[in-house]
């Protein structure tokens, strides 16, 4: 053991006249070491709670583009059922007064005195045309009705991905809308967050490359079918 303590307590070199000896130099090396690991536990632990943070508010953002999308889509269906009602109430007044107009020209031929026996045809003739007509114009009516109320299917708007010069970013916006949903560095986390969103509300996607032109595309059917 004194072979050890004798190399523990060996002197180095010399730093301002006093000797600098092998355990002090080894015990400075683990502090060093030690501040190290410390450092790096710190820093991984920090970049699990920042990816942690990144995710929740990926879902909130998720969460409150759903909600909108609903909105709109009840805004939408509200505006229908109103234009709907209004036709319908258009095309009951307009049958009711042509109901009118015909119980009253109905009751002035009842009146008017029967003179000659073919003006009493002719008037009786007249009746029967205006009737039929009548009743062709509800029978087409009807049919606009069925027509107007039968609801149509839209097809669901799609999202994009592509690629923006001005700042060399990757982006993802939806058809008929110029404002960009989010924005990424990579293409691949771009096409990762478009497929969540397409997940959720079953809609498509379309890749674009740097240069405009089409990719691919991607289905939540595609998913469900594997």
């Amino acid at each position: 053991m004194d072979w050890l303590k004798d190399l523990f307590e060996k002197k180095i070199f010399e730093i301002g006249g006093k000797p600098i000896l092998v355990y002090q130099v080894v015990l400075v090396i683990l502090i060093i070491i030690i501040i190290i690991v410390v450092i790096t536990l710190v820093r991984g632990f920090l970049s699990h709670l920042s990816i942690r943070k990144e995710s929740a508010l990926d879902r909130k953002e998720i969460i409150e583009e759903n909600k909108r999308i609903e909105e709109e889509n009840k805004r939408q269906q509200k505006e229908k059922e109103e234009l709907l009602r209004k036709k319908e109430k258009e095309k009951e007044d307009l049958l009711k007064s042509r109901s009118l107009e015909s119980k009253k020209d109905e009751k002035e031929t009842v009146e008017e005195p029967q003179l000659v026996v073919n003006n009493d045809t002719s008037k009786v003739e007249a009746n029967e045309t205006v009737e039929e007509s009548a009743k062709d114009s509800l029978i087409t009516e009807k049919k606009d009705t069925e027509k107007t109320s039968t609801p149509t299917r839209t097809r669901a708007l799609r999202y994009h991905i592509l690629y923006r010069d001005s700042d060399s970013k990757w982006l993802i916006k939806k058809e008929k809308t110029e404002r960009p949903i989010k924005l990424f560095n990579l293409k691949k986390e771009a096409i990762e967050y478009a497929k969540k969103l397409s997940d959720s509300q079953d809609v498509g996607i379309v890749i674009h490359n740097q240069d405009g032109k089409v990719r691919g595309g991607y289905s939540p059917d595609e998913d469900k079918g594997k």
